[in-house]
């Protein structure tokens, strides 16, 4: 099951689609064991390697991805099924603001566009567990979040500015519990909530 995994990451590296580097991949389902999540959404499916990476940790995982691009949407859809997780994975091509959530997850991770990751937690705040988390990559966004200076691309830049916002937001929000991996893959964080109701008071994160 690795070697198959590694095989659709590498392609998918080769084909320009992002995916959650291997030190990242292996916190988030450390996370996924030590929090004993069994229902989990995940926003941005890209090929569905890290969507099957979590459900082969136990046959009672059960995983709602959603993806809004058409290609790696299909993609998805038949990786999973040709390594035989469509019983734990449920693709969705929709966008997740978009979407009707109905049932509540233990763990939530978010890899989609990464200026909607506000967006995202304001969607999905009701639909988490109490006890549950988050799981958030990419808040380094290849160096680029740190040291604006290394491009020049004027809505890269203005990405990553926003992306620095909600990074400082969600370490520095009391009624949130955010333990930032700034060394492992591109950024990763896991968020816990302290008191889910009054999250969204502060006005630090600058919307």
């Amino acid at each position: 099951m690795n070697q198959q995994l590694q095989r659709l990451k590498t392609q998918a590296r080769k084909n320009g689609i992002p995916v959650i580097f291997d030190d990242g991949l292996k916190l988030l389902c450390d996370t996924v064991i030590a929090t004993n999540a069994k229902t989990i959404l995940e926003i941005g499916t890209a090929v569905g390697t890290s969507a099957m990476a979590m459900a082969s940790l136990s046959p009672d995982i059960t995983i709602d991805t959603y993806e809004i691009d058409s290609d790696r949407y299909h993609q998805a859809v038949e990786n999973i099924h040709e390594l035989g997780f469509d019983h734990q994975i449920n693709v969705v091509h929709q966008n997740i603001l978009e979407a009707l959530i109905s049932r509540k997850y233990d763990l939530i991770f978010m890899d989609g566009a990464k200026n909607h990751y506000y967006d995202y937690m304001v969607h999905t705040i009701d639909h988490i567990q109490p006890y549950g988390c988050y799981v958030i990559d990419n808040l380094n966004f290849h160096g680029i979040v740190d040291d604006p200076t290394l491009t020049h691309n004027r809505s890269t830049v203005q990405l990553v500015h926003k992306i620095k916002r909600f990074r400082h937001w969600i370490t520095t929000n009391d009624m949130l519990n955010t333990v930032l991996y700034d060394k492992i893959g591109d950024g990763i964080a896991i968020v816990w909530l302290k008191d889910k109701t009054r999250i969204f008071e502060t006005k630090e994160y600058g919307l």
